[in-house]
């Protein structure tokens, strides 16, 4: 029964390739790496000469993909990506400064985009992409310990450069913006629009097509 198994899985791998081609659909997958970048802060409030503000800095990501191309120009993608960056905590009160302080966090980055290449396939080896999709964003670590919001839901925008290095191997440069809304949970907190940016440079591997 285990050698059965083992020539059946083996059978079916084998046949995979010619599925994928006769339906021409390429799957993708991949990793990638590259920079965090906030462009909002969490907190922001002032009166005089106190001041109160939460942000987080740029920081490194690491992630991975996988795709379904169903046609030459569209495809459906899953991505997820680590994200290591530090939250700054910074308190005014009277002109003097209180607090300047670094916390460590954690956060992860989720998504499923549509991916529309918007050059025709005989530019290969080089497309450009657009990219939109929904997400979730897990945030951890000693920064967020004192507020209630740690996920939330993201809508995604995204802009991509694809090289065919091989005719199974991508180079990929991508700028994915997760947009998404923050807010301390408090009486008198209100939400604040987020937008980070993933960029990153990238590697995938393609069969069937």
């Amino acid at each position: 029964m285990v050698r059965f198994r083992a020539v059946l899985l083996g059978f079916i791998m084998t046949l995979m390739p010619t599925a994928l081609a006769a339906q021409n659909v390429m799957i993708s997958i991949g990793g990638f790496a590259g920079v965090f970048v906030p462009t909002s802060d969490f907190v922001n409030q002032s009166s005089g000469d106190d001041i109160r503000k939460v942000s987080m800095r740029t920081g490194l990501v690491a992630g991975a993909r996988a795709g379904v191309w169903f046609t030459g120009r569209l495809a459906v993608e899953l991505e997820a990506a680590y994200v290591n960056s530090d939250m700054e905590v910074f308190a005014q009160e009277a002109g003097s400064v209180v607090s300047d302080t670094l916390l460590g966090s954690d956060m992860f980055y989720g998504s499923v985009n549509l991916m529309y290449s918007v050059f025709d396939p005989p530019l290969d080896p080089i497309s450009i992409y657009v990219a939109g999709g929904v997400g979730f964003i897990g945030r951890g670590g000693n920064a967020f310990e004192f507020f209630s919001d740690q996920a939330d839901f993201a809508g995604t925008l995204g802009l991509g450069l694809r090289y065919e290095v091989s005719p199974i191997v991508i180079l990929r440069l991508d700028l994915r913006d997760y947009i998404s809304s923050f807010s301390e949970q408090t009486p008198a907190a209100e939400s604040k629009l987020q937008n980070d940016l993933l960029i990153s440079l990238g590697l995938d591997v393609t069969f069937g097509g």
